[in-house]
C-alpha cells in the first residue's frame, strides 16, 4: 500500500488472496471472492483500507468478467464488473486523486469506469481487440500505456477521462553537468534552492 509499508497483498493461481498488515503474518482474504486465477491485487492509492483484485477464469472454461473492491483490507467484498464484456480481466489501474475512475486490462482491449463499475466503456477508437495483459498510468503526459499479447504498447491520451492535465504537479529539475562526472547538482527553480 503506498500509504502504509506493512500492508502486502499478493494472489495466486489456486484463487487466494492473501494479505498482511504488518508485514509479517499471512492471512487469506478469499472469503466471497471466485474461486478463479488471480491476475492482480491493487492497493488503492487514494484509500489506506482499499484493495482491488481481478480474476480470470479461463482455466474453468468461464468468460466472466470478475473485479472485486474491498473497503477494509479484504476483510468483505464487492463486485465492480458492472456492464464489462465476457473477457478475462488482467490488470486494473485506479486514477490517483479519484477512487471512481479505474482501468482494467482485458482480453478484448482497455475498459474504464467514471462511476467506481457500475457501467464500463472500451478505451481506445482505433485499438483493435486484443489481449491486454498490463496497465500503467503516465501522469506526467496523461496517457495509459498498455502492454498487448501481440508484444506492442499502445500510448492513449485519457485526460478527457481523468482531469490530471493541470491537476499533476510538475517539478522543473535543471541537472548539471551533463554528463555527470563525480558530482551531479540539482536546481529546482520552483523554490530556487540547489541541493
Amino acid at each position: 500500500s503506498p500509504f502504509n509499508a506493512n500492508y502486502l497483498y499478493a494472489g495466486t493461481s489456486d484463487g487466494n488472496v492473501w494479505s498482511t498488515l504488518n508485514g509479517s503474518t499471512w492471512s487469506n482474504m478469499t472469503m466471497n471472492l471466485p474461486n478463479r486465477y488471480v491476475t492482480s491485487v491493487h492497493a488503492s492509492p487514494n484509500q489506506e483500507a482499499t484493495v482491488y483484485v481481478t480474476h480470470s477464469g479461463y482455466k474453468s472454461s468461464e468468460y466472466i468478467p470478475h473485479v472485486h473492491k474491498s473497503l477494509n483490507n479484504g476483510q468483505q467484498w464487492i463486485d465492480i464488473s458492472g456492464d464489462l464484456p465476457q473477457w478475462a480481466v488482467n490488470d486494473l489501474l485506479v486514477v490517483p486523486g479519484n477512487e471512481d475512475k479505474l482501468f482494467v486490462a482485458t482480453d478484448g482491449g482497455v475498459y474504464y469506469t467514471i462511476n467506481g463499475g457500475v457501467n464500463w466503456n472500451r478505451l481506445g477508437a482505433n485499438m483493435p481487440i486484443l489481449a491486454v495483459y498490463d496497465i500503467e498510468l503516465n501522469t506526467s503526459n496523461s496517457n495509459l500505456i498498455a502492454g498487448t499479447f501481440a508484444r506492442s504498447i499502445w500510448t492513449i491520451d485519457i485526460n478527457e477521462i481523468t482531469g490530471l492535465e493541470g491537476a499533476v504537479s510538475r517539478i522543473n529539475l535543471q541537472l548539471f553537468p551533463n554528463p555527470v562526472n563525480d558530482l551531479l547538482q540539482i536546481t529546482m527553480p520552483v523554490s530556487g534552492q540547489s541541493h
